[in-house]
């Protein structure tokens, strides 16, 4: 298996899962809550966990990035409206 998100990225091409990244208030009987809806089907999530898992594991000031409308499009469903922006910090 590829060991970093690039190459995950490379590997995970061939084929693209697709991810759905949204945000989103909460319901009623919460205020000011918002959050972040990942979702996917099992391919989708292990891809997006290990891209996570991969850039643990490079050096502190790591970055990577995937967009619905820029680099990565490819791995979001139409619908997405946010990318993902990853950080190794120490």
């Amino acid at each position: 298996m590829p060991k970093t998100p690039d190459a995950l990225a490379d590997f995970y091409s061939v084929d693209p899962p697709k991810l759905n990244i949204q945000s989103f208030a909460c319901g009623e009987g919460r205020q000011n809550e918002s959050f972040m809806l990942i979702e996917g089907n099992e391919q989708a999530l292990r891809m997006l966990g290990e891209m996570l898992i991969a850039a643990s594991q490079q050096s502190e000031g790591f970055d990577f990035s995937l967009h619905p409308e820029g680099a990565g499009q490819i791995f979001f469903a139409s619908k997405s409206t946010h990318g993902i922006y990853i950080h190794r910090v120490s």
